[in-house]
């Protein structure tokens, strides 16, 4: 159908970038805006629009044809387009059907949008949020809907192409220890009509995450809160340091505490035994200054042993060990080489079990993975029972990339009432034996350092260690 001029001047002097076309894409009609738009610098009236823009995208096609089929407007928020000198122009479109007098489709009217500008700046502030890992969110209360930027679905545990989740699903995800105080925070927000900022815990595959989040309330004309929305930030790195320091603080007063009186004692008691020694020496009493001489000995080696354990303990956390493939077999028969001849010399019965067999290797830090076992079996080789025959069944399994350390043995085991305090620091629980009480402390803290986990099960009849080791450093 022709459009009369009045009608032609009425769209030329829209100010916003529109253009009407007959079925077969030819131009009929168009604003200046439109040329302007597209730095068209000459009439393109009756020229066909995909030779006026000969790079428009298969899918455009499709769409424009779609819409003469089916009359069925089709828009999209936010597309872009290469312009003739290989710019970009990023647009907001709608393509829309017209109409003739016998109510049948005449052709196209295209109403597109520049939004080059926010595209570019919304792009540039992604970037900065991704190498700032600071991502923003909004939540509509009515709707119940989450919007989230793309680093956000990097911070928590979601699949971007799934969209962002539902409110549920989000607070499914924080650690349960913090959920409720999650859920405080942001109901006070709400309610209080005020910012906030908190830091919690997220479950994420195979790890923890740390999160600060900052929020402020979104109020309606009427003062009424209609969405929450603020950044998310992953800071684990800095919690994770915040956390060790404060318990290398807590720990160095203990530490300190304990070291100088484990250090004074025997060196108390080695200057009591030599006042003795020079009495008896003076007294002509020889078998009884050679005791005294003997006592020391042993209190000097105590006191070695103790300095030894302090220096461990002192570079426990400083101690880099790379890790390196290793099969099981050799871990057994590394094991077997250092503690074979305590195992005969106790009459105890070392079994080792390899699974799925002793040929899996594994890639881990080979002395600090050394020194868990040795310890542990060290421990069951003292700790084993005068009256049974003793034994030990270590079983090492990879699966799903961890590794199962399990460790039984049937000594004497530790009180029940005082196993939550085993892997502390000093911790001993029998007295006539000797040790420091940093043996079992110094395991837990290496498991520790892995995001691993080691669990107890011990009774007179003997103890089991459970530990799970992932094997991603």
């Amino acid at each position: 159908m022709p459009i009369n001029q009045k009608t032609l001047n009425l769209i030329k002097m829209v100010p916003v970038p529109i253009a009407m076309f007959d079925r077969n894409l030819n131009y009929i009609a168009y604003s200046d805006a439109w040329l302007e738009m597209y730095n068209l610098k000459e009439s393109i009236l009756g020229k066909n629009h995909y030779e006026v823009f000969p790079q428009v995208p298969e899918e455009w096609k499709a769409i424009h044809k779609q819409v003469l089929e089916t009359g069925i407007v089709q828009k999209n928020d936010c597309d872009y387009f290469i312009l003739a000198d290989n710019s970009e122009l990023y647009l907001k479109w709608v393509v829309s059907p017209w109409y003739d007098e016998d109510g049948k489709i005449g052709g196209l009217s295209f109403l597109t949008q520049d939004i080059t500008s926010e595209e570019v700046a919304k792009r540039r502030m992604n970037r900065s949020h991704e190498v700032a890992k600071l991502g923003w969110w909004e939540f509509d209360l009515t709707s119940q809907e989450i919007n989230w930027s793309p680093e956000m679905f990097k911070i928590f545990p979601e699949d971007e192409k799934d969209g962002p989740p539902s409110l549920e699903r989000h607070r499914s995800t924080i650690h349960p220890d913090d959920r409720e105080n999650w859920e405080k925070t942001y109901g006070e927000a709400i309610k209080k009509q005020k910012p906030y900022s908190m830091i919690f815990r997220v479950l994420c595959p195979g790890k923890v995450k740390w999160v600060e989040a900052k929020g402020s309330p979104r109020k309606n004309l009427q003062g009424e809160v209609v969405a929450i929305y603020g950044t998310a930030q992953d800071v684990s790195e800095r919690e994770e340091k915040r956390i060790l320091l404060e318990r290398k603080n807590e720990e160095m007063k203990i530490f300190s505490y304990r070291a100088s009186h484990d250090l004074k004692a025997p060196l108390t008691s080695v200057e009591g035994l030599l006042e003795f020694t020079k009495e008896e020496i003076e007294a002509g009493n020889k078998e009884k200054a050679l005791e005294d001489l003997s006592d020391m000995g042993e209190l000097i080696t105590e006191l070695k042993q103790t300095i030894s354990d302090v220096i461990t303990v002192s570079m426990v956390d400083d101690y880099k060990s790379t890790p390196k493939p290793i099969k099981l077999s050799k871990v057994r028969d590394d094991l077997l080489l250092k503690l074979n001849p305590s195992f005969k010399q106790k009459n105890l019965q070392f079994e080792c079990s390899l699974l799925p067999d002793e040929d899996t290797e594994i890639v881990i830090p080979r002395s600090k993975l050394k020194h868990i076992l040795e310890n542990l079996l060290s421990n069951s080789i003292k700790y084993s029972h005068s009256d049974r025959e003793s034994f030990a069944k270590l079983c090492l399994e990879v699966k799903k990339q961890n590794l199962h350390i399990t460790l039984s043995d049937n000594g004497i085991g530790f009180p029940e009432n005082y196993q939550h305090k085993i892997f502390q620091m000093f911790t001993r629980f029998h007295t006539d034996y000797e040790g420091s009480g940093l043996g079992l402390y110094m395991i837990k803290r290496q498991i520790d350092d892995w995001h691993g986990r080691i669990d107890l099960d011990s009774s007179p009849q003997g103890t089991t260690f459970n530990i799970l080791i992932p094997l991603t450093f």
